[in-house]
């Protein structure tokens, strides 16, 4: 998409927008086309799902809204690892964390309630920014928001990042084992599936973080595994980063999945040995969430 396809596509979504009164604003990694979410990553598009959930209210993407480039109004940074992207003086951040240990904010006169993990504060402190002691990220909640009327199915759920869910090796071993799903986050139609397809599953193992994070939520063991040493190396500082407010050991390396004979390692394991119990302080989470004060 060029720059002035890109233009007329966020002029499209203003105009989209316009029918909604009051709605809540976001500043989010979600792709929108004629005001509707194209799905890409659902932990990003989270962002939307779980704000309409928790208020009631519309929610908008400013950062997809020409109007709203133009025009800023108050608007909330919430889930992702997207701090130095998207902050103008009018942001407020709930629960966002940074990618990198070297991420810096746009603006450092954002107010926060809420940051996803003990990294991220200490980056922010680093920086001169004020920063509450209040950690979490908001999708934990979604355990508190959504009850799956589902029954268990599968031994094994698979949850790749977005970008590693077409290796070949995984849909054979998916293919070839009834009691294994692949859960995709970029390939679903209703936003909840992705939450019934991880309830139906007696353990996860994801190198997705909402993968984890969602498992966490809903207490279903989970491992972190990563299919990709590349995907590691730029993205390991978000994993420690939300470990960090749950109380999840940080010194831990994500397992190493590299071909089928690894996957059925995993799969023959007793997963009701998998200690990793998330410490959640739904309350704080809930409790400093902006938009429903």
């Amino acid at each position: 998409m060029n720059k002035i396809q890109k233009l007329l596509q966020y002029l499209i979504n203003s105009i989209c927008y316009l029918k909604y009164r009051e709605p809540i604003v976001v500043n989010a990694w979600v792709q929108v086309r004629h005001g509707k979410i194209v799905h890409r990553n659902w932990g990003d598009e989270l962002n939307v799902y779980l704000l309409e959930l928790l208020t009631g209210k519309k929610v908008v993407v400013a950062n997809r809204s020409l109007l709203h480039i133009l025009f800023p109004t108050k608007n909330y940074i919430c889930i992702g690892s997207v701090l130095g992207w998207y902050e103008n003086e009018m942001s407020e951040i709930w629960g966002a964390g940074a990618l990198t240990k070297n991420a810096v904010l746009k603006n450092a006169s954002v107010k926060i309630h809420l940051v996803r993990g003990k990294h991220t504060r200490q980056l922010l402190l680093k920086q001169g920014i004020e920063c509450p002691e209040c950690y979490g990220d908001p999708a934990l909640l979604l355990s508190k928001l959504y009850i799956p009327s589902i029954s268990k199915r599968y031994r094994m759920g698979i949850i790749p990042h977005y970008i590693e869910v077409e290796m070949p090796y995984i849909r054979d071993y998916v293919s070839s084992h009834h009691d294994v799903c692949l859960i995709s986050m970029s390939k679903y139609d209703k936003w909840t599936d992705v939450i019934d397809r991880i309830a139906s599953c007696d353990f996860i193992i994801s190198s997705s973080l909402h993968g984890l994070i969602v498992s966490d939520s809903y207490g279903i063991p989970n491992i972190w595994v990563t299919f990709s040493d590349e995907l590691l190396q730029l993205r390991d500082f978000k994993y420690r980063d939300y470990f960090s407010s749950v109380n999840r050991d940080e010194s831990k390396q994500p397992l190493r999945i590299q071909n089928v004979q690894d996957l059925d390692a995993l799969y023959n394991i007793r997963y009701q040995d998998v200690n990793n119990i998330a410490e959640i302080d739904y309350e704080t989470i809930l409790k400093s969430c902006p938009v429903i004060k």
